[in-house]
């Protein structure tokens, strides 16, 4: 019984090697055939070319968040964020967030390239402690026929809590694989002098 699952185990070690190599000759062929263009100074093929790599790449990375920061107001592009000095708000005051999805899946469907995010929200005090959590409390959808990797989440938050040091967490799921990645950002609520 032992060896058969000794020859089970290494079955699927080859398995999984063999197709793990297929995938990675894959992208060496993309990235030779853009060598090849470039020495035959077809810079246009080239692109294309990594283009078709990088959006392999994209979605076999691990999707992480860049750029998350308190914001004065909200943001309207990205990239274009006025980032707020300090972490510390009044009582009544919203807070504003801006962060950067990177490497989340890019889904084609039918000529069009799918985006699909859900946001999770949760609140710590100083001691670690879970405050509020709110499951999907935003999502993000967008459908475009080129792929789109260069986007922003534009968040606020009407945070009725007492004064103190907390913790805001944003979670982002992403619905087309099982991608997750988070923030997180201490700030201080306190009474206006």
């Amino acid at each position: 019984m032992k060896k058969i699952s000794v020859l089970i185990l290494a079955i699927c070690v080859l398995v999984f090697s063999l197709s793990s190599l297929v995938f990675a000759q894959e992208e060496q062929e993309l990235l030779q055939s853009a060598m090849n263009s470039i020495e035959a100074s077809d810079f246009i093929l080239a692109q294309k070319t990594l283009d078709q790599l990088q959006f392999i790449l994209w979605n076999k990375s691990p999707m992480i968040i860049e750029n998350a920061t308190f914001t004065e107001g909200e943001t309207h592009a990205y990239g274009v964020f006025n980032k707020r000095v300090s972490n510390v708000f009044g009582l009544d005051e919203t807070i504003y967030v801006y962060a950067e999805p990177k490497y989340f899946t890019l889904t084609k469907q039918d000529e069009q390239y799918v985006i699909f995010l859900i946001l999770d929200f949760n609140l710590y005090d100083k001691a670690g402690n879970l405050l509020i959590s709110r499951e999907a409390f935003s999502q993000y959808q967008y459908s475009t026929k080129k792929t789109v990797r260069e986007i922003f989440v534009d968040l606020y938050f009407n945070l009725k809590i007492d004064p103190g040091e907390y913790q805001l967490e944003v979670v982002f799921h992403d619905q087309s694989s099982d991608k997750t990645a988070s923030f997180k950002l201490p700030f201080q609520k306190q009474q206006k002098s």
